[in-house]
């Protein structure tokens, strides 16, 4: 699919076209150069003649040596009435051609065949694509060193068979004018079908088409460009093909490009795919997603082509030998409060059995929190620290609680932040306290009422007082993410609950999956889920709606390498109603406490309590830590292993993951991130 090159540097062409090329003329037809005729001593009637018939004396030089007989030429010579002594004048003169220029005539072509060729094989596809023109099989590249700089010609022998005719070069401060023309002239084979009848002057057009091309090639070259000519309204066949990225994250989004070589590939790269001519990759470490012409590359090795090197470096393709990215470490920087067991709704797969018993968060427990858990807190850590309200029933059910964990917060903490989680069925006065002190609230609402009132019941149906209080947040535009939890039942109907929040007005939605847990019987299965979770999620990008899940983690949605999974690892501080300190609020029912190696220690009137090996081991569950099908995963700093919580719950470790998991999750990303480059 290649064009053949074929250089050369035949000593009489250049003897032929020291006569036809000229030096200085103001009309780029008039390539005969008139010195050359006092020094041949040829007539000023065969400069007329010449003149006339400069196309037909031209050409003979570009035919292919096969084709080019000394006959030809000399009928050629004939048919512009010039003597044969002339003729042999001419030939006596070429013979004695210095042995100097013949070994420069080589040097050049070495020169050509290692720093134009590649160029000219990359242009040619370029200029193909940009057209849709056909490219020829063989071009024949002349390198005359006759023609003065910044000249030089096109030639469509035929269909087939191009040639290219060049100066010398060897004048290294005027390479760039040298690409240049070489491109220009180039372009011409591909420009020249598309001039048409039209007011403009036929060479000012040919020109400008040409130079729209050239235009093309430098930047996708990264060179610099000007141009005389106006070319931002030619239209090409197809558009230019360059390498297109998105940031997944604030490490992408702040990460500068690097201009210092050596460089390297950005670590933790891996490759998703191809699509559309394209390979598509994704750096964990980054958190970016670029698709690549092939082209850029040699061959299916991937392998960078060094023509587009600058546009690898450009978009953190290519880093710095000396970059590291830095990876998010476990800290301590939220508190849960499991505020009460009582609950004015009995969801059917709640994990706690919300509802159960009246059992509430006691002022005591509230103390001993903040005496032994915050209080001692090197000054440094009582920064950004977040309070969350939760619960296995209604937090709100504990708003005398609520208020006392968030002034004494106030008093220890600077600014702390509070995120409250929500059935939706409270009071004004809740609702106004929660705009007041800038709450992060998030709503639970499965969908349209025969969903809502079906999954999660109450005593007067849970789904108009859960969307009159959503419409009444979101008329105040106060920030709101609802959770919809997607059980076996609800999965086949997951189109309808999106439209259903978006109809609300809802821009923040969180489909989260059900497990077999507490109420709950029967778990929803992963891959019909983000089978169906897909074409939603890129929906919602185009609609501005953010759609997330706590199966997938936050890779769609403000990805932060990390090298755990959640908070549990940390371990998380939830904080029981009975004192006792768990990891995450669904592990809490899974064993008895002695047992539960979520539940890592305790408050109690007396202090705090800390079972070491427990928070010993939570803190260690790391990706350092987990089995090499992890470390090598694309997934490795946002899954990092898989939820804890699930893995134990089925398997009894939170160190081995499951293979039905990862399949799931994997698929998802890698069409996620296709889709996500094809349709962007």
């Amino acid at each position: 699919n290649s064009v053949k090159i074929r250089l050369s540097c035949d000593l009489f062409l250049n003897r032929w076209y020291a006569i036809l090329s000229a030096v200085h003329s103001e009309s780029p037809a008039q390539f005969f150069n008139p010195d050359m005729f006092n020094y041949f001593r040829l007539s000023t009637r065969l400069m007329v003649v010449l003149g006339q018939h400069i196309a037909e004396a031209s050409t003979w030089g570009f035919l292919p040596p096969d084709h080019r007989h000394q006959d030809e030429l000399i009928r050629l010579i004939n048919s512009l009435s010039i003597e044969v002594d002339l003729f042999e004048d001419f030939f006596e003169a070429w013979n004695r051609s210095s042995q100097l220029e013949i070994q420069r005539s080589s040097k050049d072509v070495i020169l050509f065949n290692k720093e134009y060729v590649p160029l000219l094989e990359e242009v040619h596809q370029l200029y193909s694509r940009l057209t849709g023109q056909g490219s020829p099989s063989s071009l024949i590249v002349e390198l005359v060193a006759a023609i003065p700089s910044g000249r030089g010609k096109f030639v469509r022998y035929s269909h087939d068979v191009w040639v290219l005719v060049l100066p010398f070069f060897m004048d290294h401060d005027n390479e760039p004018a040298f690409r240049r023309q070489m491109l220009h002239e180039f372009a011409h084979g591909y420009t020249d079908k598309w001039i048409n009848d039209t007011d403009m002057d036929v060479y000012q057009q040919r020109e400008r088409m040409a130079e729209a091309l050239v235009e093309q090639a430098y930047i996708q070259f990264c060179w610099p460009f000007e141009s005389p000519y106006y070319t931002s309204d030619v239209q090409f066949h197809q558009p230019l093909r360059q390498i297109r990225f998105r940031h997944l994250g604030p490490m992408s989004t702040s990460f500068p490009r690097h201009s210092e070589a050596p460089y390297k590939v950005v670590p933790d790269l891996f490759f998703m795919g191809a699509q559309n001519e394209e390979a598509v990759f994704f750096s964990a470490a980054l958190g970016r997603v670029w698709s690549i012409p092939k082209h850029f590359f040699k061959d299916d090795t991937l392998t960078i082509n060094s023509l587009y090197q600058d546009h690898f470096i450009n978009t953190g393709f290519l880093v710095n030998v000396g970059v590291s990215l830095p990876i998010q470490e476990n800290k301590l920087n939220r508190f849960r409060f499991h505020m009460t067991e009582r609950c004015n709704l009995s969801c059917t797969y709640c994990y706690l059995k919300g509802g159960s018993s009246a059992s509430t968060l006691s002022k005591d427990i509230i103390d001993q929190t903040f005496r032994h858990m915050i209080e001692t807190l090197p000054e440094q850590q009582k920064v950004d620290v977040e309070i969350e309200f939760h619960g296995g029933g209604e937090p709100t059910l504990a708003f005398d609680e609520m208020r006392l964990i968030a002034q004494k917060a106030k008093e220890l903490l600077i600014e702390p932040r509070f995120r409250l989680q929500s059935n939706g069925v409270f009071s004004e006065e809740v609702l106004a306290w929660i705009i007041e002190n800038s709450v992060s609230l998030s709503i639970s609402i499965d969908g349209p009422a025969w969903i809502q009132n079906r999954q999660r019941p109450g005593a007067d149906g849970s789904q108009s007082r859960t969307e009159s209080n959503i419409r009444a947040i979101l008329t105040q535009s106060y920030p709101l993410q609802t959770i919809s939890i997607i059980t076996p039942e609800s999965l086949p109907y997951m189109d309808e609950i999106f439209n259903y929040l978006k109809a609300l007005g809802v821009k923040a939605m969180m489909f989260n999956l059900s497990h077999a847990l507490g109420r709950a019987h029967s778990a929803t299965d992963e891959m019909a889920f983000i089978d169906a979770f897909l074409p939603l999620r890129l929906q919602a990008e185009t609609e501005g709606i953010v759609l997330v899940s706590d199966f997938l983690a936050d890779l769609t949605e403000g990805y932060t390498p990390r090298n755990f999974q959640c908070d549990a690892c940390r371990p998380s501080t939830c904080v029981h109603y009975n004192g006792d300190l768990v990891a995450c609020t669904r592990a809490y029912d899974i064993l008895p406490p002695i047992e539960n190696p979520f539940i890592w220690g305790c408050v109690r009137s007396d202090g705090l309590y800390v079972d070491t090996t427990k928070e010993n081991a939570l803190q260690s569950r790391t990706l350092e830590n987990m089995p090499l099908i992890c470390q090598r995963c694309f997934l490795k700093y946002n899954c990092a292993g898989d939820c804890l919580i699930a893995l134990y719950q089925e398997t009894g470790t939170w160190s081995e993951p499951i293979q039905r998991r990862c399949d799931a999750k994997r698929w998802f990303f890698v069409q996620y991130f296709l889709r996500l480059m094809r349709e962007s």
